[in-house]
């Protein structure tokens, strides 16, 4: 990500000011922002760097439109992005001047006297650290996920990005359909909020938002992501949003993070939106280099629900799944082994498929199970 001219004319300062040459220069990259009065000469090429946002009252030129168009041709030689001229002694200018600027993608734009130089070069330079922030942590996240990194080296990487994260983390991931939703405006609503375990990152061409707790989260992460949607306002029709599930341990950022931006994609390829981790099925395998502990993770996942209800209302569904599935989904077979009703064994499946909310789809139901079971019997795990 970088920032551009069109960022910068978005800071709330100039929300107010005009553009003069349409979409012309409004993607050219801008790195620092520089004031131009006296300091004009034929030679400007050491005063100011190459892609900077000039802003200026042109006092140097006052009301001698030949001497600022000298200027800006000057501007345009040495690579800067844009300049933003104050209208004191220029409240519009000449057509042969907004033609050159649009041919050469250079944006001219006026702000009014109100405005302070320092004010506009304040909220500018804010906005530039944040973005150098923002390079530096999509570089540490891409370490993260460096499939080389050890767990105490993730551990260590995941304090790097915020001293404060927790044991228990999940991420969001929101990717716009269009490029011309801004995500610094997202980044911004979301540093409005008081986040200090949590970290707020322009990841590739999207925002990834990290939230830790010291204790398990007692609301579930899609419930959490719909309640800071609505705060912010964010509509489903405006981006591809990614759900990871909960995960503990400091090193296990990493799979928070893997596990969100999976899902948006998976999200992008069914048109499904806000999708989350617990929601991808079988597809949760296909994760790149799915590990032993990622299989478990998606058997947990699918099974848990069952031995949570049995385990507060005494009942055997999970038994019953597991004999259901070794007797290849066998009803009748399925009641013998366990000396029980077949409708018995019909009540159990059902209360199976609505709790894990499959009732609409048994095709679906069986093949969840079938892998879901195959996977805690060759490699048994607690369900506690």
């Amino acid at each position: 990500m970088v920032v551009t001219v069109h960022d910068i004319l978005q800071l709330p300062i100039l929300q107010n000011c005009f553009i003069l040459t349409g979409d012309a220069g409004l993607q050219n990259t801008v790195k620092q922002i520089g004031i131009l009065d006296y300091e004009y000469t034929e030679n400007m090429q050491n005063i100011f760097q190459p892609q900077e946002l000039v802003i200026s009252s042109c006092l140097f030129a006052k009301n001698n439109e030949a001497l600022l168009f000298a200027a800006i041709r000057q501007l345009i030689e040495n690579h800067i992005s844009a300049l933003g001229i104050k209208t004191i002694f220029f409240h519009q200018l000449s057509q042969d001047i907004i033609s050159f600027a649009q041919e050469h993608h250079f944006c001219l734009f006026l702000f009014p006297t109100s405005l302070f130089f320092e004010d506009i070069i304040t909220q500018a330079s804010q906005l530039l650290h944040l973005e150098q922030n923002n390079q530096k942590m999509e570089k540490m996240v891409k370490e993260l996920l460096s499939p080389q990194k050890q767990l105490e080296q993730q551990r260590e990487i995941a304090l790097s990005i915020n001293p404060a994260f927790e044991e228990y983390s999940f991420a969001i991931y929101y990717q716009p359909k269009e490029e011309s939703i801004s995500l610094a405006d997202l980044q911004n609503k979301w540093t409005m909020k008081p986040m200090p375990n949590n970290a707020v990152i322009l990841y590739e061409k999207g925002l990834l938002l990290l939230l830790t707790a010291p204790v398990p989260f007692s609301t579930n992460p899609v419930q959490i992501q719909h309640h800071y949607q609505q705060i912010l306002q964010i509509e489903n029709t405006n981006y591809f949003i990614g759900i990871s599930k909960i995960n503990k341990g400091l090193p296990a950022i990493a799979q928070s993070i893997q596990q969100a931006l999976f899902t948006t994609e998976l999200a992008k390829k069914q048109g499904q939106s806000p999708l989350s981790f617990a929601q991808t099925g079988l597809y949760q395998l296909l994760l790149p280099t799915p590990t032993y502990e990622g299989l478990q993770q998606f058997s947990y996942i699918t099974l848990q629900p069952l031995y949570e209800y049995d385990k507060k209302y005494k009942s055997d569904l999970f038994p019953t799944i597991i004999c259901y599935i070794d007797n290849h989904y066998h009803i009748k077979k399925t009641a013998q082994c366990l000396y029980q009703h077949e409708n018995t064994i019909r009540y159990r499946i059902h209360k199976a498929k609505e709790l894990l909310q499959m009732d609409n789809n048994n095709q679906y139901f069986e093949e969840q199970l079938l892998i879901a079971v195959k996977i805690y019997q060759l490699y048994p795990f607690s369900l506690e």
